[in-house]
């Protein structure tokens, strides 16, 4: 058995390079020792860090795992000791991805899925917190090679490109092409949200990241469109952002129902956390009715707004349809 084909036999985070010391003294046998290794006929196995992966131990041998090097440089085992390195290409994450994936589904789930998101094909019905446990694990690695060599052929695939977008370390300039590549995929509601709720780069650069979402907010596209007004109700609904958000939202021209109802949801928690700065825009506005009425009826279903501002709202809901 090759390394590679080893590799290919496991379900070791491709990320990472395999170091398998020689489990015997002999010039020539370290496959046999990453095939004991891989077998699980080590003397010993152990849990590997907080990602849970096998060391193999014998005597004063030890096979270690260590992170996949850009550079494609061999790295040494620090002591001295003799190793032999199992490369991995960026393009094999998906082969790692695809057996985690088939590993984690659940029909049961899958089927509850697809009555959340009809019209969705591809849906394994992996459950969320095993998604970003993959990541997590995905983003610790070379996540811009991951990136680059992406599968997008379930819907599982194409979340686990938001989050590790969300979970990698690097600013606006380094992401912004893989979020760029990224954003066009979304074609549900729930890839979204969950994308927007991870990718938190407005925290850290707000002004650039408002300025990096202009385009998709006056996207035709429903879900770029969606994704920026997901942006904006969840890290620019604050007192420097205010004014603007409320006035972008009013200029979204997407006219799909998931685009709709972001207006909707995102008027909403504005009127929630600032409802006198916003009850002008919710009296005089140039939303549709369904979209505006969306709003008021999402204010109404809020346990964080006041019974008096309720009130208030509900005497704004439009009865008749504006043409």
């Amino acid at each position: 058995m090759t390394m590679r084909e080893a590799f290919q036999n496991t379900d070791l985070h491709p990320t990472l390079y395999v170091q398998a010391l020689e489990q015997y003294q002999k010039k020539g046998q370290a496959e046999q020792g990453l095939e004991a290794y891989l077998n699980g006929t080590g003397r010993s196995t152990k849990n590997y860090g907080s990602l849970g992966y096998k060391s193999w131990n014998r005597g004063t041998s030890q096979t270690k795992i260590k992170r996949y090097h850009r550079s494609n440089k061999m790295i040494s085992e620090e002591g001295g000791c003799h190793t032999v390195h199992a490369f991995i290409k960026p393009e094999e994450y998906n082969h790692w991805i695809k057996n985690q994936l088939e590993s984690f589904k659940e029909p049961d789930f899958q089927a509850f899925t697809s009555r959340l998101l009809p019209g969705v094909k591809h849906i394994l019905g992996v459950r969320l917190p095993k998604l970003r446990e993959m990541a997590r694990q995905l983003s610790k690695g070379d996540w811009e090679g991951y990136l680059l060599h992406a599968s997008d052929g379930t819907y599982e695939e194409i979340m686990l490109q938001g989050m590790v977008l969300g979970y990698a370390k690097g600013s606006l300039p380094k992401k912004e092409p893989y979020l760029q590549s990224f954003i066009p995929k979304i074609d549900n509601w729930s890839v979204c949200d969950s994308a927007c709720n991870t990718i938190r780069l407005a925290k850290e650069q707000p002004e650039e990241m408002w300025d990096f979402l202009q385009p998709y907010l006056h996207s035709s596209h429903t879900y770029e469109a969606r994704f920026a007004l997901v942006q904006l109700l969840l890290y620019y609904v604050d007192t420097p952002y205010l004014s603007r958000t409320l006035y972008a939202i009013g200029e979204v021209k997407a006219d799909g129902y998931y685009a709709k109802m972001a207006q909707a949801w995102a008027l909403s928690i504005c009127y929630r956390e600032f409802p006198k700065e916003t009850l002008p825009f919710l009296r005089e506005n140039r939303l549709d009715d369904f979209t505006h009425n969306k709003a008021i009826q999402k204010i109404l279903e809020s346990q964080k707004v006041s019974a008096e501002e309720k009130k208030t709202a509900r005497r704004l809901k439009r009865e008749n349809k504006r043409k």
